[in-house]
């Protein structure tokens, strides 16, 4: 009853958009199964990728409960909950073609997934960026003629929005709780020692994070870097001379800037 109640309450609040990529429309509670139903925008072909790829998407989404292991441990707490009732957890995606697409997990299986990781959620957050990466058959670094691919997810948004000469992806890394992000960008259009002495002060490490949120994906990326305890850091390296500079956005502003509520983050 008490699941219901909370079920009900949640959906007071949806729809909700992801992004730019779809919406989180309902979630319901029946036969000892919590559903999710969402719909993604995009083309038709969608369902054939998620054919293609069903289990590494299942992947991607149980992995979302190991970063979620960066609110209090919530992720596993869940986890156990849903093993410990013996409650199954299912998500029903429907794609533009008004398909559906399920994926369904006992509780024993998240909290299997979850336990058999031993995983940060900043190593989590990786994993997932890196599968979205390869699933879209993207390769890094890329060039402008490697991109054909019409896959979306928030995280492939945000790191190749707005793609163009100037400013190419590179690689996406990680270092203790550090996300890396790497361009390769044109001197003639990005002047890296402004960029170095701007951004060296957290004022404007503030309003960078403030005007990135402007963006719908960016939002949901903050919301997914901070889930994963992580600090963004952005890399430029200069395509004429080769210099690097990098930004370090510190996971307690990015925190201040995304729609993860403040109490159910570690402190």
């Amino acid at each position: 009853m008490e699941l219901r109640r909370v079920i009900e309450r949640n959906n007071l609040d949806l729809p909700r958009q992801i992004g730019t990529i779809g919406t989180l429309d309902s979630m319901k509670y029946g036969n000892h199964t919590i559903t999710y139903v969402m719909s993604v925008f995009g083309e038709i072909e969608t369902k054939e990728l998620y054919d293609t790829h069903y289990d590494e998407f299942g992947d991607l989404l149980k992995y979302t409960f190991v970063i979620m292991n960066g609110q209090n441990n919530m992720g596993a707490k869940f986890a156990s909950v849903l093993k410990t009732k013996q409650l199954n957890i299912e998500f029903k995606v429907f794609t533009p073609g008004r398909d559906v697409t399920s994926w369904k997990f006992t509780g024993k299986d998240i909290y299997d997934f979850v336990i058999s990781c031993k995983q940060s959620p900043t190593t989590a957050l990786r994993t997932t960026i890196d599968m979205q990466i390869e699933i879209a058959s993207i390769n890094l670094p890329v060039r402008l003629e490697d991109l054909r691919s019409d896959v979306k997810s928030v995280a492939l948004n945000s790191f190749l929005s707005d793609l163009d000469e100037s400013c190419l992806p590179q690689s996406i890394a990680h270092t203790g709780d550090d996300i890396i992000f790497v361009y390769e960008v044109d001197e003639n259009v990005y002047d890296l020692s402004l960029f170095e002495e701007d951004f060296a002060y957290e004022k404007a490490q503030e309003e960078y994070a403030k005007e990135m949120t402007s963006d719908a994906d960016v939002m949901e990326l903050f919301g997914l870097i901070v889930m994963s305890h992580s600090n963004m850091v952005v890399k430029l390296k200069g395509r004429q001379s080769g210099n690097m500079v990098e930004v370090t956005i510190p996971y307690e502003i990015l925190k201040k800037y995304c729609k993860v509520p403040y109490y159910l983050l570690s402190q």
